[in-house]
């Protein structure tokens, strides 16, 4: 039993198992003294002793700022709204890549076995070419490209919006991720009516558009009663 209980304390307090079994919370806006707002991703796990396990997601947090004027940041089911973002889907991208290296090692494999017979030491010096400064050199160029043509004037177009237009830009990234699970006969997780708010300095927590577990039309004493309060 001492050996089995070792064993499960182990178990729940590695960091890889908060990291596979958690639930996300975001949070977002302004402190009393931050004038541009901020944005933290946390990891929760389960309870131990009293006290609840989490951990901050260091590359999902985000920061607004003079230099970094605006970011998007998509959670849960990124795909779509990454493909918009970046100019690519990233699944594809990856695959990219790692076919540019694979490639690249049969190639240097095809050459090898030709000088084989004439030349082996040439052939045994070819396989042992380290590939991967040329796969890091590729992967920079396309996203330097990636980054100047694409996501950067993204980026300073999302700045110099209004806050009625980046409300409606956030609600359209979550409906195309909707349709495009709808005409690809994914799992629907995401779809249906849209949450839609503003977080201002000045104004604060402002709802632009909030669904209801009912219909308002036919319940106007509740609204009646709840302003009264």
């Amino acid at each position: 039993m001492p050996v089995f209980l070792d064993f499960f304390f182990l178990f729940i307090t590695d960091e890889k198992s908060l990291q596979e079994r958690f639930t996300g919370l975001v949070f977002t806006g302004f402190g009393e003294k931050e004038y541009f707002p901020q944005l933290i991703s946390l990891r929760v796990s389960f309870p131990l002793n009293g006290k609840l396990r989490y951990n901050v997601v260091d590359e999902e947090c985000a920061s607004i700022g003079t230099i970094h004027r605006a970011t998007i940041s998509p959670f849960a089911q990124k795909d779509v709204i990454e493909t918009i973002l970046m100019g690519i889907e990233p699944n594809f991208q990856n695959s990219i890549f790692k076919n540019f290296k694979d490639t690249n090692q049969k190639l240097v494999e095809l050459l090898a076995t030709a000088l084989e017979t004439s030349n082996p030491s040439a052939a045994e010096s070819l396989r042992r070419i380290d590939l991967n400064p040329v796969v890091e050199s590729f992967v920079k160029t396309l996203e330097d490209y990636q980054n100047s043509k694409h996501i950067s004037p993204l980026m300073d177009a999302v700045s110099t919006l209004s806050k009625e237009d980046l409300a409606e830009m956030a609600e359209s990234l979550i409906y195309l991720t909707y349709l495009k699970r709808r005409i690809t006969f994914a799992q629907e997780s995401v779809g249906g009516p849209v949450d839609v708010a503003i977080i201002s300095k000045g104004d604060g927590f402002i709802w632009i558009k909030r669904k209801h577990y009912f219909d308002p039309k036919l319940n106007s004493n509740f609204f009646k009663n709840y302003f009264n309060h």
